[in-house]
C-alpha cells in the first residue's frame, strides 16, 4: 500500500519496521541485533532517497521510543530531513505543509534526550475458534454493529490470526439471513480516498479492493467476549488476497478512518 498520510508511520514499510523490531526486542533480541536484521531486511539504498528515508525515520524514531537509539541511526534520519529526501514525495501536494511539520517534530524528538530503555509486551496470541467462511458480529464503540467474514487463519511468531473481510453494513440491528448472504464487501469513503498519497492514484482500483480484508492480531480473550458475536452462519469465503495487518486495539480507529464507522 506504501505512504497513505504523511504521518511517519502512515506507510506500510514504516509501520512493518516498527512492527518487527518491537517484537525482535520483545522476543528478547539485543537492539544491535534487532537493528540488523532490519536493515538487512529493509536495506535503506543510495540509489532511492527516498525509500532509505522512510527506513531510517522509522527505525530511529522506533529505537528512540525504546530508549535504544544508535547514533548512527539518528544520523542517517536526520540527514533525511536535511537533505530533502523526507519531504520530497510530498512537494506540490495538499500534505506538504503536515508533513513539514511532521518532520521538523521527528527531527527534535531525535536529536533530544531518549526515555529510558523499555521492553514492549510479547504479542499475546490470538484465541478464535470461527471457521473459514463464518459471519462474526462486531460491536463497535458507538454501540452499532458491522458484520466479518471470517476468511481463514494465519500465524507468525506471534500466534494464530483471523483474515476478516469488512461486509459493507452498519446498524443497531443484524439483517436477514438472505442479506447477510448477498451483502457486498466494504470500499473506502470518498473522504478517505481523497486522503491518499498521490502515488497512489495510478493503482487506485486495485488498492481499495484490498481494504475490507484485514489481519486482526492482538486479540484477547476478553475483547472476544465483549465485542465480537458469531452468528455460526457461514458464507463462501472469496478468492485470497492481499490483506492489511491491524491491531484489534487499533481496530476501530481503522473502520473510522476507512469506512467512517465510528
Amino acid at each position: 500500500m506504501g505512504a497513505w498520510g504523511p504521518a511517519i508511520f502512515s506507510d506500510d514499510t514504516a509501520s512493518d519496521i516498527r512492527e518487527e523490531y518491537r517484537a525482535a526486542i520483545a522476543n528478547g533480541a539485543s537492539a544491535e541485533a534487532a537493528r540488523e536484521k532490519i536493515l538487512a531486511s529493509y536495506t535503506p539504498r543510495a540509489d532511492d532517497p527516498n525509500y532509505a528515508a522512510v527506513v531510517w525515520l522509522a527505525l530511529a524514531l522506533t529505537e528512540w521510543n525504546l530508549g535504544r537509539l544508535e547514533d548512527r541511526v539518528r544520523d542517517a534520519a536526520v540527514q533525511t530531513i536535511d537533505s530533502g529526501a523526507a519531504l520530497a514525495p510530498w512537494l506540490g501536494t495538499t500534505s506538504e505543509k503536515p508533513r513539514r511539520i511532521v518532520l521538523a517534530k521527528a527531527r527534535e524528538t531525535l536529536l533530544g534526550p531518549p526515555p529510558a530503555a523499555k521492553t514492549p509486551r510479547r504479542e499475546t496470541e490470538s484465541v478464535i475458534d470461527w471457521q473459514k467462511g463464518e459471519l462474526v458480529v462486531y460491536k463497535l464503540k458507538s454501540g452499532d454493529n458491522i458484520v466479518l467474514h471470517a476468511q481463514g487463519l494465519s500465524a507468525d511468531q506471534g500466534g494464530p490470526y483471523t483474515l476478516f473481510e469488512c461486509l459493507d453494513w452498519r446498524g443497531p440491528d443484524l439483517p436477514n439471513d438472505d442479506a447477510l448472504q448477498s451483502l457486498p464487501y466494504a470500499r473506502p469513503t470518498p473522504s478517505y480516498i481523497s486522503s491518499l498519497h498521490p502515488n497512489f492514484l495510478p493503482h487506485l482500483d486495485d488498492h481499495l479492493a484490498h481494504m475490507s480484508r484485514i489481519n486482526l492480531v492482538g486479540l484477547k480473550p476478553r475483547a472476544l467476549k465483549a465485542r465480537f458475536r458469531p452468528l455460526r452462519q457461514l458464507r463462501p469465503p472469496v478468492v485470497d488476497r492481499h490483506n492489511n495487518v491491524q491491531h484489534a486495539a487499533h481496530f476501530d480507529l481503522y473502520l473510522e478512518r476507512v469506512f467512517g464507522w465510528s
